[in-house]
């Protein structure tokens, strides 16, 4: 799953952003390239999180961008990584919503993009996974932690 991402090129790292609007549209940027989202589905997702507030964040500094099931939008299945060194602020008044690393979902068959998100909370699960992947700068960094905790 994570190996796939990495050979499709749905991978990006950064010093940080001046806001978690350019972050969650950087989020996109390679599936938006690759045709696989539009920008009125980085529009969906930015519009959820503004009505929603940042249910997105959904581990301390682990972010899940996504809109809709079955978008319009969304022309494949698909997620990206995206790793921040300086954290991502969604709110001000609670930093437990800053983000770190962005895991950005599209959708399009619902049994796939579930498959996606299941696979995705087992590997969050283990903390010292995590941890580290806090810290990898590029795809050979990640690829090595892909393979030192043997994850497809």
């Amino acid at each position: 799953m994570l190996k796939k991402i990495i050979s499709k090129g749905l991978t990006s790292y950064h010093e940080g952003f001046s806001d978690w609007k350019e972050a969650v549209r950087v989020s996109y940027q390679k599936m938006l390239e690759k045709g696989i989202v539009n920008e009125a589905y980085i529009d969906e997702v930015i519009s959820s999180i503004i009505e929603f507030g940042p249910y997105i964040v959904i581990a301390p500094h682990v972010a899940m961008p996504h809109s809709t099931t079955g978008s319009n939008n969304a022309y494949d299945t698909a997620f990206s990584f995206m790793r921040v060194k300086n954290p991502v602020v969604f709110d001000e008044n609670d930093l437990s919503k800053n983000a770190k690393v962005f895991f950005s979902f599209a959708a399009v068959e619902e049994d796939a993009h579930l498959k996606n998100i299941v696979s995705l909370v087992e590997l969050l699960v283990n903390e010292d996974f995590v941890a580290e992947l806090f810290e990898v700068e590029n795809d050979e960094q990640l690829l090595n932690l892909i393979q030192k905790y043997e994850i497809e």
